[in-house]
């Protein structure tokens, strides 16, 4: 007999913006729809869109385009014979409705794609993370498989009387190879099993990963039987790639000349394959360490920007009106409402509605600018700001030029606007641009006039080069949901309590979606960008170590190689300073020659981390010169500690013993 289990969330009735909706199905956990990493909990029908109060005007706006459309193809249908039909549809639409289906001097067009591709729009702004991540993991690998090759090579230059007599004896080079080889794999894999075992322990301490994004997402973290497959493939082929040059090496015919040699005899000064090892160690954690100075300037001078206001004393209290169902006056009558409520509270200079928060990214809309070269109307997307009230004086945010907005702007005047300096000078190169119109996407044939011009602050975030702006008049609009600011005249957290009060007292229905401080805000904003700081420097912090590891180990060999010597200069009457200054300029040119290599690389990635992640251009010279010193100091005492050891050994016992 089949049971079947039935959800006991089916048939109930849940409330959404204030509108009663029914369940009727419950999908799987892993269903997101084709949206990419973004999550979704409640799926509606477009027929619910008017009564939850969705975006449903524009499914009557042909120059919106909101929506995906999903399809299964037919069995006898092949991509490339639906993209065809969906090329004719397009040129039909092109045909009878030009002005909507005409965007940038093309034409629209429906591009049909494949599942796996659909919700890559939501992927692509990963994408160059994720690439800079995998190169950042790839550089910790090459500093460790090198660190690794240069151990080995160590390890078997010591070696190098033992593998001359087999060679000597007739030993298969082939078979000292394998056996070079076998120690290589053995200590790579025993290392990415640590390493699993690492990375497994972490995962079940971090919980859930937590970013900040426009919504939910869905990021499925897990160790699998394909990350262990791929983290053993790896940990053998960097392996047997970084033991080829030194199982090579000391297995090559010459090491029979060792048996020729005095065992003290000085091998020479130059590190030759080992100095070149530890070159590119040098360069790697060089790259390394600027990558993680770049991102720890950039939140420095973010957190230290100027974001064009005041934040200090300033509170945010987010408002959603959703639940009230209000008509348009009434929605205005309960900000004005809320507003005066909220200026009665002791310690209160005033109050304000933005629709959109400072340095957060929010909607942009399309704006016909005229070109300055030749006067055509192209279409920009330009981010927008609604404010009502005293916004500008309660931001501080100084007027230049022109007016701010009044009761002749309201309902019947005009389209006009205030935009920020950046626009004006962006888009007409001077900041007085007060009485110059343009058109948008949507109304190309109303002028919208520029009646002030005000100071530029941070749009989408705080390390953001001069962005345009451009604000309209919110006094009329029902928009259900603002956010409503506190100047105060002492600790702006000191009045979120009450603020939160009074909204409850005027209506409990007000739904409070935030509730801080305008400097606790702008800190969150920033909360992405330290978190990378901090694991990058982290990463730079172990490479460095490594390198530091691999210089340690060569000159640790040949300060072993070279006692005779030591013992010979220090009974002649030279001083353990000389000795110790003996390996540091021995060594200064290897090290050198690394962060040489390391400046030439860092400077070309420090402008692909500007452009895609901090907005910095170039590599500063503060952030160069720290890095320098901090490699410079772990190369100093990753040779110094080796010198001077053999500093301090006894001539006449070191004589004695050769």
């Amino acid at each position: 007999m089949l049971s079947v289990a039935i959800h006991p969330l089916l048939g109930r009735t849940i409330q959404l913006n204030d509108a009663s909706v029914t369940v009727v199905g419950i999908g799987p956990q892993e269903f997101n729809g084709g949206r990419g990493i973004t999550t979704g909990a409640v799926w509606l029908s477009i027929s619910a869109l008017d009564d939850t109060n969705g975006r449903s005007q524009s499914l009557t706006r042909r120059q919106d385009h909101p929506l995906r459309v999903v399809a299964r193809l037919a069995p006898d249908v092949t991509p490339e014979a639906a993209q065809a039909a969906m090329d004719q549809l397009a040129a039909r639409l092109v045909q009878d409705y030009p002005d909507a289906n005409r965007v940038r001097d093309h034409d629209r067009g429906i591009h049909v794609l494949p599942v796996q591709l659909v919700g890559a729009e939501n992927r692509g702004s990963l994408v160059p993370a994720v690439i800079f991540l995998m190169g950042v993991v790839g550089l910790v690998l090459l500093v460790a498989s090198v660190n690794l090759a240069n151990l080995m090579l160590v390890r078997g230059m010591s070696r190098g009387r033992e593998i001359g007599v087999r060679l000597a004896l007739g030993g298969s080079r082939a078979r000292l190879i394998r056996v070079v080889y076998g120690e290589t794999v053995v200590l790579a894999v025993v290392g990415a099993g640590v390493g699993l075992a690492l990375t497994y322990w972490l995962m079940t301490r971090l919980g859930k990963l937590e970013l900040s994004l426009a919504g939910p997402a869905n990021f499925d973290i897990r160790l699998d039987w394909n990350v262990f497959a791929f983290t053993m493939v790896m940990a053998v082929g960097a392996s047997l790639v970084a033991g080829l040059l030194p199982a090579i090496r000391i297995t090559s015919p010459r090491a029979t000349s060792i048996l020729q040699v005095h065992p003290g005899r000085r091998p020479g000064s130059r590190f030759g394959l080992a100095g070149a090892l530890v070159s590119a160690q040098v360069a790697s954690s060089l790259i390394l360490l600027v990558a993680a100075g770049l991102f720890i300037d950039g939140a420095i001078r973010a957190s230290s920007a100027d974001p064009g206001f005041d934040p200090e004393n300033l509170a945010i209290i987010g408002v959603d009106l959703n639940s009230l169902d209000l008509e348009a006056n009434g929605v205005r009558a309960k900000y004005d409402a809320l507003e005066e409520q909220i200026e009665g509270l002791p310690g209160v200079l005033g109050a304000s509605y933005t629709r959109n928060l400072p340095a957060t990214s929010g909607g942009t809309t399309t704006l016909l600018v005229g070109d300055l070269i030749d006067g055509r109307r192209r279409p920009v997307e330009v981010p927008w700001n609604l404010v009502r009230g005293d916004f500008f004086s309660l931001m501080e945010i100084p007027l230049l030029h022109g007016r701010l907005f009044d009761q002749s702007d309201r309902a019947g005047a005009p389209p006009r606007v205030v935009v920020s300096r950046a626009m004006a000078e962006v888009f007409w190169g001077h900041s007085d641009v007060v009485g110059e119109v343009y058109h948008t996407e949507n109304a190309p044939n109303v002028a919208v006039e520029i009646i002030g011009v005000v100071e530029a602050t941070k749009v989408t975030s705080l390390a953001e080069a001069p962005t345009p702006l451009v604000y309209f008049d919110g006094q009329e609009s029902a928009q259900t949901r603002m956010n409503l600011l506190i100047r105060t005249d002492g600790p702006a957290s000191a009045v979120l309590s009450m603020a939160r009060q009074r909204a409850r007292e005027l209506d409990p229905r007000i739904s409070i979606l935030t509730a801080t401080t305008m400097d606790s805000y702008l800190a969150g904003t920033l909360a992405p960008q330290r978190l990378v700081a901090r694991v990058l420097f982290v990463i730079g912090v172990f490479a460095l170590g490594l390198a530091a590891l691999g210089i340690y180990a060569v000159v640790s060999f040949k300060v072993s190689k070279r006692v005779s010597e030591v013992g010979i200069r220090m009974a002649l009457g030279a001083s353990r300073f000389s000795v110790v200054r003996l390996f540091l300029k021995e060594n200064a040119a290897v090290v050198g020659l690394g962060g040489l290599v390391g400046v030439g690389l860092a400077i070309p990635l420090a402008y692909l981390i500007g452009v895609a992640f901090t907005g910095t251009r170039g590599l500063p010279v503060p952030v160069l010169l720290a890095c320098l010193v901090t490699l410079g100091v772990a190369a100093l005492l990753a040779t110094a500690v080796p010198a001077c050891r053999a500093a301090h050994l006894d001539p006449a016992r070191t004589l004695r013993q050769e």
